[in-house]
């Protein structure tokens, strides 16, 4: 049994033989370990350019807050500026319409008052 063992075993490996399958591994290895330094590089170096996005990217939401909230404010105002204006107008109206009304009496009274005279 033993022999069938050791026939299956390749011959003796030489010292050369085996140092070629060590480089070989190592080589194997180093070649990835080069490929995974160059993955982390790549990662970090998206990961830093999406950090700096990121807060520019806030900067810009808090500047559009900002803004939206002047508008919303603005809005209001200019609301209530409305309403105040449109309680003046129809204020104005109406003594406009009561003025006319006694100009207009005021002078049919005199058309009648000068109707009544003798001539």
């Amino acid at each position: 049994e033993r022999v069938r063992k050791s026939a299956s075993v390749p011959a003796a490996l030489s010292k050369s033989d085996l140092s070629a399958a060590a480089a070989g591994v190592e080589r194997t290895w180093n070649e990835k370990l080069a490929r995974l330094e160059k993955e982390l590089d790549d990662a970090r170096a998206e990961s830093h350019a999406l950090d700096e996005e990121n807060v520019q990217l806030q900067q810009e939401s808090e500047r559009l807050l900002a803004e939206h909230r002047f508008y919303v404010d603005d809005k209001s105002y200019l609301e209530t500026q409305m309403a105040n204006l449109k309680r003046e107008n129809l204020r104005l109206k109406g003594e406009l319409e009561t003025a006319a009304h006694e100009t207009m009496r005021s002078y049919l009274d005199g058309e009648a008052e000068e109707r009544a005279r003798p001539a």
